[in-house]
C-alpha cells in the first residue's frame, strides 16, 4: 500500500525477519528478461561484467530451473534465487551444488515465490539459505491490547522545578546540564508566548 513502506518494514523487522531489498540498489537482481538484451553472451561473463560494474555489490539471479541454477553457481552469482521450486525441488538442487566445485564460496540458494508461513518450515529444512516472502505484508494484524493507569498523586511532579527534578532522576549526569538549559528556554519561549497573547487581547479591547 502506497505510503506505508515504512512502517511495513518496521514491523517486519519487529517480527524477527530480515528485508530482502529495500530498494534496486542494494544488489545487482538479475532477472531472465534482463538476459534477453545480453544476446548471446555467456554467462560467465556477463558475471564478470556486473562484477566491474558494481564491484561491490552483491550479484543475485533469478532461475527457474535447476539446470539454470547450476549455471548460475558456475558462472559465479552470490546468490541463486530460485523461482517457484517445490521444497523436494529446493532439497535436490542444494544436495547437487554441494557436490560442485567453485572458485568463490558456494552460492547462497533463495527460495522465492510461493513460500508462506505453512512451508516456510518446509523450504527451511530442505536447505535453502533464504526465504523469499512477501506473506507477512498480507498477514492478519495481531491484536494489540492497551491499558491506562492513573499515577497516585505524589507521583505527578507540579510546576517547572518539580517538573525538572521528576525527569533529572532518571537521566545520566551527562544529559541533566541539556535539561536545565532546555528548561530555561522553554521558559522562555513560554514567557514570550504570553506575553504576545496578552498584547493581542488588549488591542483586540481597544
Amino acid at each position: 500500500m502506497p505510503g506505508t513502506k515504512r512502517f511495513a518494514a518496521a514491523a517486519v523487522k519487529a517480527g524477527g525477519a530480515v528485508m530482502h531489498r529495500l530498494g534496486l540498489s542494494e544488489t545487482v537482481l538479475v532477472f531472465p528478461e534482463h538476459r534477453a538484451f545480453l544476446s548471446e553472451l555467456p554467462l560467465f561473463q556477463a558475471v564478470q561484467r556486473l562484477r566491474r560494474a558494481a564491484p561491490e555489490k552483491k550479484l543475485v539471479i533469478e532461475v527457474k530451473t535447476a539446470d539454470a541454477a547450476l549455471a548460475a553457481a558456475v558462472a559465479g552469482f552470490d546468490v541463486i534465487q530460485a523461482e517457484k521450486f517445490s521444497p523436494t525441488e529446493i532439497a535436490a538442487l542444494v544436495k547437487r551444488m554441494a557436490s560442485m566445485a567453485y572458485t568463490r564460496a558456494r552460492p547462497i540458494v533463495a527460495a522465492a515465490g510461493g513460500v508462506n508461513a505453512a512451508n516456510a518450515a518446509d523450504y527451511a529444512e530442505a536447505g535453502a539459505d533464504v526465504l523469499v516472502t512477501s506473506s507477512p505484508y498480507l498477514a492478519k494484524p495481531r491484536d494489540v491490547e492497551c491499558g491506562l493507569r492513573q499515577r497516585s498523586k505524589a507521583a505527578v511532579p507540579h510546576g517547572p522545578e518539580e517538573t525538572r527534578a521528576f525527569l533529572r532522576a532518571g537521566m545520566p549526569e551527562n544529559q541533566k546540564g541539556v535539561l536545565n538549559s532546555d528548561a530555561t528556554s522553554c521558559q522562555r519561549r513560554q514567557s514570550l508566548r504570553l506575553d504576545k497573547e496578552v498584547l493581542t487581547a488588549a488591542a483586540y479591547r481597544s
